[in-house]
Protein backbone atom coordinates (compact mmCIF):
# COMPACT_ATOMS: atom_id res chain seq x y z
CA UNK A 1 0.00 0.00 0.00
CA UNK A 2 1.33 3.41 -0.94
CA UNK A 3 2.01 6.17 1.56
CA UNK A 4 -0.69 8.30 -0.01
CA UNK A 5 -3.27 5.52 0.40
CA UNK A 6 -2.37 5.17 4.07
CA UNK A 7 -2.77 8.93 4.64
CA UNK A 8 -6.17 8.90 2.91
CA UNK A 9 -7.35 5.97 5.12
CA UNK A 10 -6.21 7.83 8.25
CA UNK A 11 -8.20 10.93 7.27
CA UNK A 12 -11.32 8.87 6.58
CA UNK A 13 -10.97 6.88 9.85
CA UNK A 14 -10.69 10.01 11.99
CA UNK A 15 -13.69 11.60 10.28
CA UNK A 16 -15.82 8.41 10.68
CA UNK A 17 -14.89 8.01 14.36
CA UNK A 18 -15.87 11.58 15.11
CA UNK A 19 -19.25 11.20 13.36
CA UNK A 20 -19.99 7.86 15.09
CA UNK A 21 -19.19 9.17 18.60
CA UNK A 22 -21.34 12.22 18.10
CA UNK A 23 -24.33 10.13 16.86
CA UNK A 24 -24.20 8.02 20.06
CA UNK A 25 -24.48 11.08 22.29
CA UNK A 26 -20.88 11.23 23.32
CA UNK A 27 -19.69 14.46 24.78
CA UNK A 28 -17.87 16.07 21.89
CA UNK A 29 -15.39 18.91 21.83
CA UNK A 30 -16.66 22.35 21.18
CA UNK A 31 -17.53 23.26 17.62
CA UNK A 32 -14.33 25.28 17.35
CA UNK A 33 -12.25 22.42 18.68
CA UNK A 34 -13.96 19.99 16.32
CA UNK A 35 -13.39 22.31 13.41
CA UNK A 36 -9.74 22.61 14.38
CA UNK A 37 -9.42 18.82 14.58
CA UNK A 38 -11.05 18.40 11.17
CA UNK A 39 -8.82 21.05 9.68
CA UNK A 40 -5.77 19.42 11.22
CA UNK A 41 -6.71 16.06 9.74
CA UNK A 42 -7.37 17.57 6.34
CA UNK A 43 -4.09 19.51 6.47
CA UNK A 44 -2.04 16.32 6.64
CA UNK A 45 0.05 16.73 3.48
CA UNK A 46 -0.24 14.34 0.61
CA UNK A 47 2.60 11.86 0.07
CA UNK A 48 5.82 13.37 -1.38
CA UNK A 49 6.68 12.31 -4.94
CA UNK A 50 10.23 10.95 -5.11
CA UNK A 51 11.74 10.94 -8.61
CA UNK A 52 13.55 7.86 -9.93
CA UNK A 53 15.72 9.84 -12.35
CA UNK A 54 17.67 13.09 -12.33
CA UNK A 55 15.91 16.02 -13.95
CA UNK A 56 16.78 19.57 -14.86
CA UNK A 57 13.22 20.79 -14.25
CA UNK A 58 11.68 18.70 -11.43
CA UNK A 59 11.57 20.16 -7.88
CA UNK A 60 10.90 16.75 -6.30
CA UNK A 61 13.46 14.88 -4.23
CA UNK A 62 15.29 12.03 -5.99
CA UNK A 63 16.19 8.52 -4.87
CA UNK A 64 19.55 8.11 -3.15
CA UNK A 65 20.63 5.31 -5.48
CA UNK A 66 19.97 7.54 -8.50
CA UNK A 67 22.26 10.24 -7.08
CA UNK A 68 24.99 7.69 -6.33
CA UNK A 69 24.81 6.21 -9.82
CA UNK A 70 25.23 9.69 -11.32
CA UNK A 71 28.21 10.49 -9.09
CA UNK A 72 29.84 7.17 -9.95
CA UNK A 73 29.95 8.31 -13.57
CA UNK A 74 31.98 11.42 -12.73
CA UNK A 75 35.81 11.68 -12.69
CA UNK A 76 37.01 11.67 -9.09
CA UNK A 77 39.40 14.42 -7.97
CA UNK A 78 41.88 11.75 -6.94
CA UNK A 79 42.08 10.42 -10.51
CA UNK A 80 40.46 7.95 -12.85
CA UNK A 81 40.10 7.02 -16.51
CA UNK A 82 38.55 9.32 -19.10
CA UNK A 83 36.47 7.62 -21.77
CA UNK A 84 36.00 10.75 -23.89
CA UNK A 85 37.54 14.11 -24.74
CA UNK A 86 38.32 16.73 -22.10
CA UNK A 87 37.73 20.25 -23.35
CA UNK A 88 38.38 23.53 -21.62
CA UNK A 89 40.73 26.47 -21.17
CA UNK A 90 43.57 25.23 -18.98
CA UNK A 91 44.80 21.90 -17.65
CA UNK A 92 47.43 22.17 -14.95
CA UNK A 93 49.42 19.40 -13.33
CA UNK A 94 52.84 17.88 -12.81
CA UNK A 95 53.05 15.30 -15.60
CA UNK A 96 51.55 14.81 -19.04
CA UNK A 97 51.91 11.36 -20.60
CA UNK A 98 50.46 9.79 -23.73
CA UNK A 99 50.02 6.06 -24.22
CA UNK A 100 48.53 6.15 -27.72
CA UNK A 101 50.88 8.35 -29.78
CA UNK A 102 50.84 7.90 -33.57
CA UNK A 103 53.38 8.85 -36.22
CA UNK A 104 52.49 12.22 -37.78
CA UNK A 105 53.76 10.94 -41.13
CA UNK A 106 55.15 14.31 -42.22
CA UNK A 107 57.53 17.06 -41.13
CA UNK A 108 55.86 18.96 -38.28
CA UNK A 109 55.19 22.63 -38.84
CA UNK A 110 55.06 23.25 -35.09
CA UNK A 111 56.90 21.67 -32.14
CA UNK A 112 55.60 21.80 -28.55
CA UNK A 113 57.89 23.58 -26.07
CA UNK A 114 57.65 24.61 -22.40
CA UNK A 115 58.31 28.07 -21.03
CA UNK A 116 59.96 28.70 -17.67
CA UNK A 117 56.63 28.27 -15.85
CA UNK A 118 55.77 25.00 -17.56
CA UNK A 119 53.16 26.36 -19.98
CA UNK A 120 53.06 24.62 -23.34
CA UNK A 121 53.69 26.75 -26.44
CA UNK A 122 54.98 25.99 -29.93
CA UNK A 123 57.96 26.97 -32.06
CA UNK A 124 58.54 26.19 -35.72
CA UNK A 125 61.53 23.96 -36.61
CA UNK A 126 63.32 26.98 -38.10
CA UNK A 127 62.72 29.01 -34.93
CA UNK A 128 64.04 26.17 -32.77
CA UNK A 129 67.24 25.95 -34.81
CA UNK A 130 67.70 29.70 -34.37
CA UNK A 131 66.98 29.41 -30.64
CA UNK A 132 69.73 26.79 -30.34
CA UNK A 133 72.23 28.89 -32.25
CA UNK A 134 72.28 26.72 -35.37
CA UNK A 135 73.20 29.12 -38.18
CA UNK A 136 73.16 26.70 -41.08
CA UNK A 137 71.40 23.40 -41.63
CA UNK A 138 70.31 21.01 -44.36
CA UNK A 139 66.90 21.86 -45.77
CA UNK A 140 66.80 19.17 -48.46
CA UNK A 141 68.82 16.11 -49.39
CA UNK A 142 68.36 13.08 -51.58
CA UNK A 143 69.37 11.48 -54.83
CA UNK A 144 68.44 11.96 -58.48
CA UNK A 145 69.83 9.77 -61.23
CA UNK A 146 73.59 9.40 -60.70
CA UNK A 147 73.68 12.28 -58.26
CA UNK A 148 73.43 12.61 -54.50
CA UNK A 149 72.85 16.15 -53.22
CA UNK A 150 72.37 18.42 -50.22
CA UNK A 151 70.91 21.91 -49.98
CA UNK A 152 71.68 24.18 -47.02
CA UNK A 153 69.61 26.93 -45.44
CA UNK A 154 72.20 29.61 -46.33
CA UNK A 155 71.81 28.82 -50.05
CA UNK A 156 74.85 26.56 -50.45
CA UNK A 157 74.39 23.33 -52.39
CA UNK A 158 76.60 20.37 -53.17
CA UNK A 159 76.21 17.24 -55.25
CA UNK A 160 78.41 14.33 -56.24
CA UNK A 161 78.28 11.42 -58.67
CA UNK A 162 80.37 8.78 -60.45
CA UNK A 163 80.64 7.79 -64.10
CA UNK A 164 81.85 4.25 -64.70
CA UNK A 165 84.76 3.69 -67.12
CA UNK A 166 84.94 0.03 -68.12
CA UNK A 167 87.43 -1.42 -70.59
CA UNK A 168 87.82 1.89 -72.41
CA UNK A 169 90.77 2.30 -74.78
CA UNK A 170 93.22 5.11 -74.08
CA UNK A 171 95.13 5.28 -77.35
CA UNK A 172 94.29 8.62 -78.98
CA UNK A 173 97.36 10.88 -78.88
CA UNK A 174 97.25 14.31 -77.26
CA UNK A 175 100.76 15.65 -77.71
CA UNK A 176 102.98 13.15 -75.92
CA UNK A 177 100.01 11.74 -73.93
CA UNK A 178 97.09 9.50 -74.73
CA UNK A 179 93.39 9.92 -74.06
CA UNK A 180 90.17 7.95 -73.97
CA UNK A 181 86.96 8.71 -75.77
CA UNK A 182 84.47 11.23 -74.38
CA UNK A 183 82.94 10.59 -70.95
CA UNK A 184 79.64 12.24 -69.98
CA UNK A 185 77.22 12.18 -67.07
CA UNK A 186 73.62 13.24 -66.54
CA UNK A 187 72.43 16.72 -65.52
CA UNK A 188 72.80 17.99 -61.97
CA UNK A 189 69.77 17.23 -59.75
CA UNK A 190 68.96 20.97 -59.74
CA UNK A 191 70.11 24.13 -61.50
CA UNK A 192 72.75 26.19 -59.72
CA UNK A 193 72.18 29.95 -59.61
CA UNK A 194 75.77 30.49 -60.85
CA UNK A 195 78.45 28.24 -62.29
CA UNK A 196 79.45 25.83 -59.51
CA UNK A 197 82.96 24.90 -58.43
CA UNK A 198 83.44 21.52 -60.13
CA UNK A 199 86.10 18.97 -59.23
CA UNK A 200 86.66 15.75 -61.22
CA UNK A 201 89.12 12.93 -60.54
CA UNK A 202 89.77 9.48 -61.98
CA UNK A 203 89.84 6.58 -59.56
CA UNK A 204 91.05 3.11 -60.53
CA UNK A 205 92.27 -0.07 -58.91
CA UNK A 206 93.68 -1.68 -62.07
CA UNK A 207 97.05 0.07 -62.15
CA UNK A 208 96.16 2.13 -65.23
CA UNK A 209 95.65 5.51 -63.65
CA UNK A 210 95.11 8.83 -65.37
CA UNK A 211 93.93 12.40 -65.13
CA UNK A 212 90.52 13.86 -65.99
CA UNK A 213 90.77 16.40 -68.80
CA UNK A 214 88.13 18.62 -70.34
CA UNK A 215 87.19 17.41 -73.79
CA UNK A 216 86.74 20.97 -74.95
CA UNK A 217 83.02 20.34 -75.42
CA UNK A 218 81.10 22.47 -72.93
CA UNK A 219 77.65 21.56 -71.78
CA UNK A 220 74.76 23.79 -72.82
CA UNK A 221 74.97 25.44 -69.40
CA UNK A 222 77.58 24.79 -66.68
CA UNK A 223 74.81 25.52 -64.19
CA UNK A 224 72.92 22.39 -65.23
CA UNK A 225 75.52 19.81 -66.31
CA UNK A 226 79.28 19.12 -66.13
CA UNK A 227 81.32 19.41 -69.31
CA UNK A 228 82.30 16.35 -71.33
CA UNK A 229 85.71 14.96 -70.26
CA UNK A 230 88.17 12.21 -71.05
CA UNK A 231 90.93 10.45 -69.15
CA UNK A 232 94.52 11.13 -70.22
CA UNK A 233 97.69 9.28 -69.27
CA UNK A 234 101.36 9.31 -70.32
CA UNK A 235 101.26 5.83 -71.81
CA UNK A 236 98.66 4.20 -73.99
CA UNK A 237 96.41 1.41 -72.80
CA UNK A 238 93.93 -0.73 -74.68
CA UNK A 239 91.68 -1.01 -71.63
CA UNK A 240 91.34 1.18 -68.58
CA UNK A 241 88.71 0.68 -65.90
CA UNK A 242 87.67 2.91 -63.01
CA UNK A 243 85.40 5.81 -62.10
CA UNK A 244 85.29 9.50 -62.88
CA UNK A 245 84.27 11.15 -59.62
CA UNK A 246 82.38 14.46 -59.80
CA UNK A 247 81.87 16.95 -56.99
CA UNK A 248 80.11 20.28 -57.55
CA UNK A 249 79.46 23.02 -55.00
CA UNK A 250 77.64 26.30 -55.52
CA UNK A 251 74.41 28.11 -54.71
CA UNK A 252 70.85 26.88 -55.11
CA UNK A 253 69.24 30.20 -54.10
Amino acid sequence: MSVQSQIDRLKNAVSAAYTAAKSKGATMPSAQTAANLAAAVQSIPDAVTVDSALSGTSTNPVQNKVVKAALDGKLDKSGGTLTGNLTGQYLTGTWLQTTGASDLGSTPGKVAVLDGSGWVYYRTPAELLGDMGVKDYIVEQGSSGNWTYRKWSNGDAECWASATVSGMACTTTVGNWYRTGNITISNYPFTFTANPNLQMTFETYSGTGGLVWSAGTSSSSPKTKPATVYVIRPTSSNSITGFVRYYAKGKWK
